[in-house]
């Protein structure tokens, strides 16, 4: 249907465009399939459909798909949020700004934290894990989800199943839901510092799961929770209340540190790793000469 969008990223566009040169040219390497090719920021990071849900065993009259671009409408406007916060943070995360200035205000450590959740929601991986076949079922066990399901059969409508599963991919990868899984995750990282990492290489990178997290012993005091997200080829943002935290301010680091918290960011997310893409062809022959000789691998 005209008007309707099919192409659903779950990168962002605005997001990956951080990542591209200055052509717009984003090089990619698919770990997957192992090759190597560039493209427009434009034509990654997306699955067709990928936030849709087809009606099944429903009546015909119903269409095609459960609330069709419903999911996706709500993430343009969080796109819209995003990208404007992040051309905002560009202005005050420069070269020659001052190391002992704090970048972001109670307002905008909110917006950071939400747009960490986003990404790490909205993710293929993260809805297919989210909404099994298991987890499906047991929502549709409650008691009051059967009385809905029953009612949509005595209108002739049936599809209830449908209709539980768009509301599980929504409460998934939107705020829509008071106590949704991006609230939780919100909650679990709001009292941990953070501060930027300012590389002098130009050489962050981002992968088909952009968010790194996960729990790291090196971490100070009981929540030992970090993340890692690359925000644009520049600079990224690391929560983690370690040692040498420099709390809500930036740290500007050079070839070899970029280096290292670049192979981190893939070591850690090694075993599931799609794609990744880089704004240099020169970067990505390195990374995948690595990856080769299975330097990023578990051991």
């Amino acid at each position: 249907m005209e008007g309707r969008t099919v192409k659903q990223h779950y990168i962002p566009r605005f997001f990956l465009e951080r990542f591209a040169d200055e052509n717009g040219v984003i090089y990619v390497y698919d770990v997957e399939h192992d090759s190597e090719y560039e493209s427009n920021y434009e034509n990654v990071g997306f699955v067709n459909n990928l936030y849709e849900t087809k009606w099944s065993n429903a009546n015909p009259k119903l269409g095609d798909y459960v609330l069709r671009n419903d999911i996706e409408i709500v993430l343009a406007g969080y796109d819209a949020e995003f990208s404007a916060f992040l051309r905002d943070l560009d202005k005050r995360i420069i070269s020659d700004q001052n190391p002992n200035a704090l970048i972001c205000n109670k307002k905008d450590k909110m917006v950071l934290k939400r747009f960490i959740a986003n990404l790490l929601f909205r993710n293929p991986e993260t809805m297919e894990m989210l909404n099994s076949e298991e987890s499906l079922q047991r929502v549709m066990s409650n008691e009051e989800v059967k009385i809905i399901c029953e009612a949509m059969d005595l209108m002739g409508l049936s599809g209830g199943k449908s209709v539980v599963e768009a509301a599980s991919k929504k409460a998934t990868v939107t705020e829509e839901f008071e106590g949704g899984l991006a609230g939780k995750y919100i909650k679990l990282i709001d009292k941990v510092p953070f501060m930027f990492l300012y590389s002098r290489s130009n050489s962050f990178i981002l992968s088909d799961m952009p968010v790194s997290t996960g729990i790291d012993p090196n971490v100070l005091g009981e929540n030992k929770t970090f993340v890692f997200l690359p925000l644009s080829s520049q600079y990224a943002v690391l929560f983690g209340d370690y040692e040498n935290t420099e709390k809500n301010k930036i740290a500007y680091i050079d070839d070899k540190n970029t280096d290292i918290m670049v192979d981190g960011y893939i070591k850690k997310n090694y075993s599931g790793l799609k794609k990744l893409y880089f704004n240099n062809a020169e970067q990505r022959s390195l990374v995948v000469s690595k990856i080769k000789e299975a330097y990023y691998a578990e051991i």
